[in-house]
């Protein structure tokens, strides 16, 4: 390597070390909303943008405007009380460790380990950045606190006097508050995994060449692993010079613009002088701390078998060469993983009374367990294959690969020239080092991948390296079957507004719970369905059941069934075209009457609806702690699971009677010629038969469908109204709302158009309002409040939850649904450094943290109950309510 490639890779990676904060990554993040947000106002603006309308975009300039910005950021508004906005920006450094040790090479004999494969690996690593957070809120209007009035300092009676006091004033209320909060972020991640396989390769035994003309090899292995990761992070921020303003573009805009760029030095001054005239490290008014950590386990089994073989044409470049192909034929064995990720975090607001502060207490819990259950893939590559020996048993082996033709053919590659500025050894800027680098990359120019043909369970792709083949693709992924996500986020927050050691009314619990869109739909498409078969909505259980026994005495098995004549002709016929034709017939036969010969089946036809009544009861035995409605639920679920296996078997049989009856049609030149035959008028008459039966087959399997949607929505009613803590019948006030409705199906139509826009998951949340007794009750309370009153302690949110215990029914006054519209940027770098020492092999990292992310929650129905129940008409947000919770992800 020349010294000038040598003095570019230093140059740029002392850069890359030293140049921590060059850009501001939040400017960089909003900068790229706002440019994504701009469309055409009219044609006039249109035209003199672009040339073409299609070059829309192309012509405006490159800096957004102030307006722009600001827009962007304030994508979800404040137009109600508790609605926010907010943006983060963590910068900083860090450094990890990892260690990876080959157990097989280090405690078992060489001649074994060549067979087996185990490992155990770990990695730790930790972080320190500055953080910065935006935050954006409507608190409403001053109504609910007028009666204050002059109150005591936030410091209490009980507090050593502060540096300067400064007699409390009433205060023009101005509804939004704006907060630029400085601090810390701190990561530490550590994990564990181990790994044992069996693996046998054909390099590891005897010369299997077949003399100088073919070589051949194989390979089978199946691998386990187990492995652990833990993740911590603690934030901590605080502003002491909030500022609070109406709600107005044009004054909240500046103010924005002003903290969109990483601190500047004058806003590090006014920072610690806010603080110092404070006279505490931390403003008890405004400030953030927010503890998160997840855990993550995983386990899983993988298996395959490969083989290669290759004739030899010849020698280039020193290597033998000709054409070759390879097989592999891979299992997805099973395999599972598990997510816990648990967000607390306390924020605390200033109002613009004096002394009055709003204080958040939020926990979050995300889940996610998923797998697969099995999968098989099968592929077959023919290409350019390169034989030469093992130096590993002194020649005695040969290897085969297959090789890309042009690193076979073409010993010297193109050098090229990345000019990117993202690119690692261009990272410095070129005004300051004159000019863009010069550091050559050598790398092959290759074609991209061109798919031949995709036909049926057939694929063929064209690579610079070789040919390759898809077989029975989808036939195999029919074997796959992958365990659904449970993908879930819930959350309790207490919000509480207090002053001098007491509560103020406005205080209270919300609690949360996601819930995908594809939920919603087939909750109100079920609804609609349920209207077509019943006449109503919602029916009664009893009324589903009943009419799932109905159809059964109908369908299963019907009045006029098939199958006495069509016995009776397979009996009549034991030689001759029709019998050769209706082999079909003869095996979906067989196996129906074998399906039903068996337990419990051996009954009058007449029984058969109790029969599976009753297996439905003894399949759902009782659960502990079950209700008599869940276990009713449950048992007609199971009557509808067991009504569609039977359909499923039914019209399995008259498949193959179909089957079968259109093959010997066909033998005879089709429908013309079978009419000659004399078995064509009872052929054609079962045949008529049979498409009748399968018609009604299908409209009880329908039928079926929509009721066992029917339960599922019954769950989720009640496994979401339990989770809320709101009954069922306020919950399904909530759901059935003909605006709820409406903005679902508004949502629908807006993913169609921009699915870039819309979340799959929404926030359905209940919020429960303290009472008078309640906030007295907890202000008196010593585990509220600090000794000298600075601060509400942690945990207020369980001492409020407990007080709730027994009446959130009568404390409810809303529940809701939103859904959080976020956008993150990261631009984290890492320097790795790798080393191995025997079996072990140790990696350093030092990494650069520069994270920005922007959230907010659009609002999409609101239901009020109670007092408040007025607001629906209105479309309001009633005072002295307890606002939405601000959720931070």
């Amino acid at each position: 390597m020349s010294p000038k490639i040598l003095s570019d890779i230093w140059t740029s990676i002392r850069t890359w070390i030293t140049d921590w904060y060059k850009d501001d990554v939040l400017q960089e993040l909003v900068e790229k909303q706002a440019k994504e947000q701009r469309k055409p106002i009219n044609q006039a603006l249109l035209t003199a943008h672009a040339r073409a309308p299609e070059d829309y975009g192309k012509g405006l300039p490159e800096k957004p405007t102030d307006e722009e910005l600001f827009n962007s950021f304030m994508f979800s508004g404040v137009d109600y009380r508790g609605q926010a906005q907010h943006a983060m920006e963590t910068m900083g450094y860090g450094a990890g460790v990892t260690i990876a040790v080959d157990l097989a090479k280090m405690f078992i004999p060489p001649g074994v380990s060549a067979f087996l494969t185990a490992s155990v690996s770990g990695n730790f690593s930790a972080k320190r950045a500055s953080h910065r957070f935006l935050f954006v809120s409507n608190q409403g209007t001053q109504s609910e606190f007028a009666f204050l009035g002059q109150v005591g300092n936030l410091q209490g009676s009980s507090a050593p006097p502060p540096r300067q006091q400064v007699a409390p004033q009433v205060q023009t209320w101005h509804p939004v508050v704006m907060s630029c909060m400085l601090g810390k972020w701190t990561n530490m991640k550590g994990g564990l995994g181990v790994t044992v396989g069996v693996k046998v390769d054909s390099t590891s035994l005897t010369n299997i060449s077949i003399g100088d003309a073919e070589s051949f090899g194989f390979g089978v292995n199946l691998t386990g692993s187990v492995s652990g990761n833990l993740d911590g992070t603690w934030v901590f921020a605080t502003d002491p010079t909030p500022v609070h303003m109406e709600r107005s573009h044009e004054k909240m805009r500046p103010w924005f613009i002003n903290h969109l760029h990483s601190t500047t030095s004058a806003q590090q001054e006014k920072f610690e002088r806010g603080l110092d005239r404070l006279d505490l490290d931390v403003n008890p008014r405004c400030y953030l701390t927010w503890w998160i950590h997840s855990k993550e386990a995983s386990a899983g089994l993988s298996g395959g078998v490969s083989a290669i073989a290759a004739t030899h044409a010849g020698t280039f470049n020193d290597q033998t060469i000709g054409p070759g192909a390879s097989f592999q034929l891979s299992a997805k064995l099973p395999s599972v993983k598990w997510t816990a990720k648990t967000s607390s975090y306390r924020l605390n607001l200033p109002c613009p009374s004096p002394a009055i502060v709003q204080s958040q207490e939020t926990m979050i819990l995300y889940k996610q367990v998923g797998g697969q259950l099995f999968g098989l893939s099968m592929e077959l590559e023919l290409g350019c294959a390169v034989v030469k020996p093992n130096p590993a048993n002194s020649g005695s082996t040969n290897i085969v690969t297959i090789q890309d033709p042009q690193t076979t053919f073409i010993p010297k590659m193109t050098q090229m020239v990345d000019a990117s500025p993202k690119a690692f050894s261009n990272y410095y800027d070129s005004t300051e080092h004159g000019g863009k680098g010069k550091t050559k990359i050598t790398e092959t120019v290759a074609p991209p991948d061109l798919e031949l043909i995709k036909k049926g369970d057939f694929k063929a792709t064209l690579t610079s390296k070789s040919l390759k083949m898809t077989f029975l693709e989808d036939k195999f992924k029919k074997l796959e079957k992958t365990w659904e996500y449970i993908n879930s986020m819930s959350y309790e927050t207490a919000i509480v507004y207090w002053s001098n050691r007491v509560l103020l009314e406005g205080s209270g619990f919300v609690v949360g719970q996601s819930l995908t869109l594809p939920s919603l739909i087939k909750y109100f498409v079920n609804c609609q369905q349920c209207h077509t078969l019943f006449r109503t909505d919602i029916p009664e259980l009893r009324d589903v059941k009943e009419f799932v026994k109905n159809f059964i005495k109908e369908i299963i098995p019907p009045e006029e069934n098939v199958m006495p004549t069509l016995q009776n002709w397979i009996a009549s016929t034991d030689t001759g075209d029709w019998r050769r034709s209706i082999k079909a017939v003869d095996a979906a036969v067989e196996a129906y009457w074998k399906h039903m010969n068996s337990d419990p089946w051996k009954m009058p036809a007449n029984w058969w609806p109790g029969i599976l009544e009753d297996q439905a009861e003894q399949k759902c035995k009782p659960a502990e702690g079950e209700s008599p409605a869940d276990r009713a639920r449950r048992v007609c679920g199971m009557l509808i699971e067991l009504s569609l296996a039977e359909a499923q078997a039914r019209d399995k049989l008259i498949t193959g009677m179909l089957a079968g009856i259109n093959k010997w049609i066909a033998s005879k030149g089709g429908e013309a010629g079978a009419g000659n035959n004399k078995r064509f008028p009872g052929v054609a008459s079962l045949r008529v038969k049979c498409l009748y039966e399968r018609e009604r087959l299908d409209r009880f399997a329908s039928s079926l469908d929509v009721c066992k949607e029917y339960i599922e929505s019954r769950n989720l009613e009640v496994g979401l109204a339990g989770s809320l803590h709101v009954s069922v019948a306020n919950l399904r006030t909530f759901l059935r709302d003909k605006g709820m409705e409406g903005a679902v199906k508004d949502i629908v139509n807006l993913t169609k158009v921009d699915k870039g826009q819309v979340p799959g998951a929404f926030l359905i949340e209940a919020s429960f309002k303290l009472s008078s007794d309640n906030l007295a009750a907890l202000s008196r309370m010593p585990t509220m409040y600090d000794q000298a009153a600075h601060d509400l302690k942690t945990g207020f949110t369980q001492l409020i939850k407990k007080k709730l215990e027994g009446n959130f029914d009568n404390s409810l006054q809303y529940i809701s649904i939103r859904y959080r519209n976020t956008d993150t940027k990261a631009a984290n770098r890492s320097f790795k450094l790798g080393v191995n020492v025997g079996a072990a092999q140790f990696g350093f990292s030092v990494d650069r943290v520069r994270n920005a992310g922007t959230e907010g929650n659009f609002m999409v129905s609101t239901i009020w109950f109670g007092p408040y129940a007025g607001a629906n008409r209105g479309g309001g947000w009633p005072e002295k309510t307890v606002p939405m919770p601000v959720i931070l992800s």
